[in-house]
């Protein structure tokens, strides 16, 4: 049974954006954040915990653009609620 991801409905009813990407296409095994003109990149793994910010606006500009272009090959989710559920609308 699904638990709440977030009791901020607001966020996910006029925030999100949510889709998935196949591991084939490409394997997500690192986070990265992406504002201003910085890049935040961090990774937890047990006790190994990992980040660092990059402040540089040539580097979050292509990241942006990087994320644009693969957001793209996603398939987009459909939201079930308002508290973070979401199935696949169809298979491409």
């Amino acid at each position: 049974e699904f638990s709440d991801f977030t009791n901020v409905e607001k966020m996910v009813t006029d925030l999100w954006d949510i889709r998935y990407i196949d591991p084939a296409v490409l394997k997500i095994n690192f986070e990265m954040l992406i504002y201003n003109d910085v890049c935040a990149l961090y990774s937890i793994e047990g006790n190994d915990v990992f980040g660092v910010e990059i402040h540089n606006p040539n580097l979050a500009q292509m990241q942006k653009q990087i994320f644009q272009a693969i957001q793209h090959l996603a398939q987009p989710m459909e939201k079930d609620g308002a508290h973070g559920k979401t199935h696949l609308t169809s298979k491409k």
